[in-house]
């Protein structure tokens, strides 16, 4: 059954891909082709100045009964390392933290379940509102740019 399951979650993850590749400053996972990605999560990387905020994401994919979670946890974040170790400043970490999100996927998902979740995602990334760049402008959505 594994192969099964994963072949299942690998095609809805490429369905993901695929809808999310227009989207600029939305980083798609990672898979080398000599190490597949078992997508045991589906895990995105939200530009701050190209995308509304991760948080904001979060709460209207809620609004319409999606749900999502954060993506990478700073451990080093959480109050009992911190009290325990003292606070340090990992600015990577701590960016990935504020700035990743996990979408819904797993093996039994339909076409029509993901195709609900493009949706209000693809709605999401269009309507939100847009951080500032270090210059005081707002980038237009539609810029191109991101690196992934």
């Amino acid at each position: 059954k594994l192969d099964e399951i994963l072949a299942r979650r690998r095609r809805l993850a490429d369905r993901y891909n695929e809808q999310l590749a227009d989207f600029p400053g939305v980083q798609t996972p990672y898979a080398p082709q000599h190490a597949p990605h078992t997508y045991q999560s589906y895990c995105i990387r939200l530009d701050p100045i190209q995308t509304p905020p991760r948080d904001w994401m979060m709460a209207r994919l809620q609004e319409q009964g999606i749900a999502s979670r954060r993506g990478v946890m700073a451990i080093h974040e959480e109050p009992y390392y911190a009290i325990r170790f003292g606070r340090i400043s990992l600015p990577v970490t701590e960016a990935a933290t504020r700035e990743t999100l996990l979408l819904p996927l797993y093996a039994d998902m339909t076409n029509q379940e993901q195709d609900r979740v493009i949706g209000a995602l693809h709605a999401a990334l269009r309507e939100g509102p847009r951080q500032m760049n270090p210059f005081g402008q707002m980038r237009p959505f539609a810029q191109r740019g991101f690196r992934r």
